[in-house]
């Protein structure tokens, strides 16, 4: 077995690590089939780099100042599963630069300087289980970026300039899973129409800028401890149409902007006494359709006396009409 200088060889992995690696190697162990550059000068991937490579389905280059792909870069390795590119400094990509990799599970760009990602990026990735492009430079995706990517179940967005998302992005994403978006600047977070049936505890944590979250139409039961907390600006949540069973004592934080709060169509039989405490400027609450809460006695003695909403008669009309009437002559309840 052959290994190339600056690079150590095990079973079929291959790592190569050193300032003098600026191409792959091309005497490779024949049996390869991962094959790790990290810490090199590697700054193009060339038409030919992955060429000869058959057995090759792991490649990660990284922390290189990679700045080049050739747009026929992985035509010679369409065998693929994985390719990192972490920690480079990629602040372009030729178009649908990846599409020949169809066998593709695995895609890191993180640490890159991308401010751009192409509607047709990901276009025939339709194996793709883990999609990170945290700690880039993005600002806006398109609202079809993530379409066909149907297998997708962790997509990481951490970490850079985003403020919306289109409502739409993520409607192909029907076996998603986890879903970072930490330090970004987002505003509006909309997740509706979705499968998602759990939340990580303090996922919307960074999010300290978000006024609008949608979680409706998905499939939470139950929700984190202090979820929402942490969201001083936010002005609308919506978490109806959820089979939701229970809510934790502790859920929401301060929240003295909130006006909209829906919360209908749910399998909750109590909600905490104190679920509206910290929303002093509560404008509108749906809560109809939910026909197995029995106990909101306590929950409206709570909203009743709370000295910021004793004048508010909307709120209290919107609360009382909600009960009295049948649900369906009332599906919405949206005071002004």
């Amino acid at each position: 077995m052959v290994c190339p200088s600056s690079c150590q060889c095990v079973e079929g992995a291959v790592k190569c690590v050193g300032y003098t690696i600026t191409d792959i190697p091309k005497h490779l162990p024949v049996h390869t089939y991962l094959l790790l550059l990290n810490d090199t000068n590697m700054n193009v991937i060339n038409e030919q780099s992955l060429g000869n490579k058959d057995l090759l389905l792991r490649f990660s280059l990284t922390y290189s100042h990679l700045h080049t792909i050739h747009p026929q870069a992985f035509h010679v390795a369409p065998q693929l599963k994985s390719v990192k590119l972490s920690y480079n400094d990629l602040s372009i990509l030729p178009a649908q630069v990846f599409s020949p990799l169809t066998d593709l599970e695995q895609l890191h760009l993180d640490g890159n300087q991308l401010e751009i990602i192409a509607q047709d990026m990901f276009e025939g990735l339709v194996r793709l289980l883990d999609l990170d492009l945290s700690r880039n430079k993005l600002r806006n995706l398109s609202s079809d970026v993530f379409d066909g990517l149907t297998k997708l179940n962790f997509l990481n967005l951490g970490r850079n300039f985003i403020k919306k998302l289109p409502p739409t992005i993520f409607h192909s994403l029907t076996e998603l899973r986890q879903l970072p978006i930490y330090n970004n600047e987002l505003e509006e977070l909309k997740l509706h129409h979705n499968q998602i049936s759990c939340l990580p505890p303090q996922v919307f944590w960074s999010l300290r800028s978000l006024t609008m979250l949608t979680l409706s139409s998905n499939q939470l039961k139950a929700i984190p401890e202090k979820s929402f907390y942490n969201m001083p600006k936010l002005r609308k949540l919506t978490i109806y149409n959820n089979p939701l069973l229970l809510l934790p004592d502790q859920l929401m934080g301060y929240m003295p902007d909130m006006r909209e709060f829906y919360l209908y169509a749910t399998n909750l039989t109590t909600v905490p006494g104190n679920l509206f405490a910290n929303m002093s400027g509560l404008l509108s609450l749906n809560f109809h359709l939910n026909t197995f809460l029995y106990d909101f006695e306590k929950t409206t003695y709570e909203i009743k006396h709370l000295p910021s909403l004793i004048s508010n008669l909307c709120l209290s009309l919107c609360i009382y009409l909600l009960f009295l009437y049948d649900s369906n002559t009332y599906e919405e309840c949206n005071v002004k």
